[in-house]
């Protein structure tokens, strides 16, 4: 009786260290060929920049305004975070994209978005309104002339301030 049961306890060992041999040879194997060097600049910007279109691909096809900055504002982050990983010559290198131009027509897409959104909802159009006088270079009263300088002041701020 006693045989039987040692024979059967080593096969049940036997068997157990087969299985447990078998699965950490498989663990190793898949470790060994998943195996990413996340050093690899050129990698990694390869798949940020994936990531990016993708994103951007998103957002084309959003008919909201609000879903669509929300792409467009992952697709700038992952643009962002790869030209902080790599150079943009070597990004250009990997992923075949120029990379400014590609930064720039985000940007246009979300500042277009972000009309889109004020259009829509006007309580979310930045309102700031500070008396005119508190400005630097703006000359108050009827008279006064203005400096060739602040020109480009009073421009960029006539456009963002409203006036009280």
């Amino acid at each position: 009786m006693w045989n039987s049961i040692a024979s059967s306890s080593s096969k049940y060992v036997r068997s157990a260290l087969l299985v447990t041999g078998v699965f950490l040879a498989i663990c190793i194997l898949a470790s060994l060929s998943d195996r990413r060097t996340t050093d690899d600049p050129g990698r990694l910007s390869k798949d940020l920049m994936t990531q990016t279109y993708a994103w951007m691909d998103a957002a084309a096809q959003d008919g909201d305004p609000l879903t669509r900055w929300q792409h467009l504002s992952l697709a700038k982050s992952y643009l962002t975070v790869c030209r902080h990983v790599a150079s943009d010559a070597s990004i250009e290198r990997a992923s075949r994209t120029h990379v400014r131009a590609l930064a720039k027509r985000v940007e246009s897409e979300l500042q277009k978005s972000t009309a889109q959104i004020h259009k829509t909802c006007n309580k979310l159009r930045p309102n700031v309104q500070v008396p005119r006088d508190t400005l630097p270079g703006i000359a108050t009263g009827e008279g006064n002339s203005r400096d060739a300088r602040d020109a480009p002041l009073r421009e960029r701020t006539n456009k963002h301030v409203t006036w009280i």
